[in-house]
């Protein structure tokens, strides 16, 4: 595990927590303790040779990094982010599965107050989450929120550790630390001393309503969620029977993690859910901060789309050829794969396990070889199995419905004169079906190979 240390009382406390519980048995694994240098104040070399020291008497393991924002990006937002991100990195490094943090009860206060004075709902008033995910398969931990900060210090004084403190906890333009030494003390003065019990039942009541709005938003996205690979997400939301709003706009910012990206900003949550309401085909497209992945959302006619653009891979420039009889044809970098096989005849009824629209029957008399894969093309007609005629690919797409995503980077079957003759889990082209009569079949297969 990776114990977040700055050299401060709080992060002192844990370290000093997971050694105790450690040498009593009650927690396997090794810890190292790590320490973020923001590099903006004149302490932080002695900062981290303290954490260091700490490191060796408690037998940790030791991990630092040192940010090098410029002086007009290192704003409270921009700090956080900065330093979370080098978390990560040092657990990567360290092969930890989790992040240890020292917030404790007095911070869950002082946030409660700063998100009031800013303005928040039920999920902001619900304080610091002990848990969230920092990225695909790290966790992050806060086990001193039920903590007050005058316990841990006297552990530490117990134990007779020396303590570094960030000399930018003094300076009171910073919010968090104006609602420290002034804004709750004056509240105390003014309402007493039962100020701090109504705002911690506050945090467990707004917590609580938190949770179950997000156990139920998790059960409908389970129950009409649907995760093709590891980088898209379909979800399937009827018209007549939409969630409330407050449950729809919970899975919409659960979305990001089913990818294993961070949580999204709430002003991205109230785009997507508005695209609700608006046509198929609507987009959202936004760049997540904390990741640096670009995350599409699309309105279909069945609900939602989400697309991580960094992981989904392109379509080929032009035409592949799909030869006869050989191994599966990947169709560019996408999840897209197909294989082209002859048979001697056609089968007069497909097995079940072999039905389905990623598999089709083709009478080769009627085809012009060799086959080939490519994207469509803006004068591209095609005549679906069942129609009356020929008609423009691209609405026979929108009316499918197919999502705009896929539009451009699915692959088309053609033959020799580039002529449609498949559009893989769409339709088959008619004049291509297999007949009374026919004498020799080609059976094309396609596979989502990324799919899980």
């Amino acid at each position: 595990m990776l114990v977040a240390c700055s050299g401060g009382v709080d992060s002192t406390a844990l370290a000093l927590a997971v050694a105790e519980l450690q040498r009593a048995g009650r927690l396997r694994g090794s810890a190292v303790l790590a320490h973020i240098d923001h590099g903006i104040h004149e302490r932080a070399a002695s900062a981290a040779a303290a954490v260091e020291a700490l490191a060796r008497r408690l037998g940790f393991g030791f991990g630092l990094r040192r940010l090098s924002l410029p002086p007009d990006e290192r704003g409270e937002a921009q700090l956080r982010h900065a330093r979370y991100a080098a978390l990560v990195a040092l657990a990567r490094e360290h092969v930890a599965g989790c992040v240890l943090t020292a917030h404790h009860a007095d911070d869950n206060l002082e946030t409660l107050l700063f998100r009031i004075a800013r303005g928040t709902g039920p999920r902001g008033l619900a304080g610091i989450p002990e848990y969230r995910s920092l990225a695909p398969g790290l966790a992050l931990l806060r086990p001193f929120l039920q903590v007050r900060r005058a316990t841990l210090e006297q552990v530490v004084a117990a134990a007779g550790v020396s303590v570094v403190e960030d000399p930018t906890n003094a300076e009171l333009r910073i919010a968090r630390n104006a609602i420290r030494a002034r804004t709750l003390p004056a509240l105390r003065d003014e309402l007493g001393p039962g100020l701090e019990v109504t705002l911690f039942a506050l945090l467990r009541a707004a917590r609580a309503t938190t949770e179950a709005l997000e156990t139920q938003a998790r059960a409908e996205l389970t129950a009409c969620g649907r995760l093709v690979t590891p980088w898209r997400l379909e979800v399937d939301l009827p018209r007549g029977a939409l969630p409330p709003a407050p449950v729809r706009e919970e899975m919409v910012r659960q979305l990001p993690a089913l990818l294993g990206l961070p949580a999204p900003s709430w002003r991205w949550v109230e785009r997507v859910h508005a695209l609700l309401g608006a046509a198929h085909g609507s987009r959202v497209l936004g760049r997540q901060p904390r990741s640096g992945a670009h995350l599409l959302v699309e309105r279909t006619r069945r609900g939602l789309l989400a697309v991580d653009l960094a992981r989904c891979g392109a379509a080929p420039a032009g035409r592949q050829d799909l030869e006869l009889d050989r191994a599966p044809l990947p169709f560019g970098t996408t999840e897209w794969s197909l294989q082209a096989r002859t048979l001697a005849e056609a089968p007069l009824e497909p097995r079940p396990d072999e039905a389905g629209p990623l598999r089709a029957l083709l009478d080769a008399g009627t085809l012009a070889f060799p086959l080939g894969l490519r994207t469509r093309a803006a004068e591209d007609l095609f005549w679906p199995l069942g129609m009356a005629g020929p008609v423009h690919l691209r609405r026979f797409l929108q009316s499918r419905p197919v999502p705009r995503f896929d539009r451009d980077r699915m692959p088309l079957v053609v033959d020799a004169t580039d002529r449609v003759v498949w559009v893989p889990g769409v339709a088959l082209g008619h004049t291509a079906r297999v007949r009374p009569g026919t004498a020799r079949c080609v059976e094309l297969r396609a596979d989502l190979g990324a799919a899980t």
